[in-house]
């Protein structure tokens, strides 16, 4: 069995592998031409379109394949 500080541990291990991810997503949505860097004045709205988007493929990779899991994930998104 494994104790809440090894979950938070084995989550931090995975973040710079996270991190490199939206990066690179990052590059290739902004170098895709489907955004116009010009269209948004807002400092942050560009960015939060990217980083959603980055984060729902992110989330697509990690999801897991297990029923039971899939309605685990599911029932946290209500907390």
């Amino acid at each position: 069995m494994t104790n809440q500080y090894e979950v938070t541990q084995r989550i931090k291990e995975m973040l710079p592998d996270v991190t490199t991810s939206i990066l690179k997503q990052a590059d290739r949505l902004l170098n895709s031409g489907a955004v116009s860097l010009e269209d948004y004045e807002d400092d942050y709205q560009l960015p939060k379109i990217i980083l959603t988007a980055c984060l729902s493929e992110i989330a697509d990779s990690y999801k897991p394949h297990d029923k039971t899991d899939i309605k685990t994930v599911n029932n946290l998104r209500y907390f």
